[in-house]
């Protein structure tokens, strides 16, 4: 047991260093990065699972962002903790700025 939970946290620090799958159809986009454009915070997204279901997962994030009216969730971590598979964000809205 002590084992997998090593591993599953192993793979999970792996995953936090790319930026989530996403499919052509989806508007919001997951990063586990910050995010090099301008934008304010529209919000906070999380969510937990009792299988480790990233696709899943990552569903709910970006239902909770459609419903803040985000483009991107950013810095989102994936966590394991008892038995459990943890996913946070901040959801973001770009900004345009002024040119000059």
């Amino acid at each position: 047991m002590f084992k997998r939970i090593i591993s599953a946290l192993i793979f999970l620090s792996f995953l936090s260093c790319l930026p989530a799958a996403l499919s052509e159809e989806q508007k919001i986009k997951l990063l586990t990065t910050n995010l090099n454009k301008p934008y304010k915070v529209v919000g906070f997204v999380s969510y937990r699972s009792g299988f480790p279901d990233l696709d899943k997962i990552n569903e709910h994030l970006i239902k909770q962002a459609k419903g803040l009216d985000a483009d991107y969730v950013i810095g989102i971590r994936y966590i394991t903790y008892s038995s459990y598979l943890f996913a946070y964000g901040t959801a973001v809205k770009t900004v345009k700025t002024k040119s000059k």
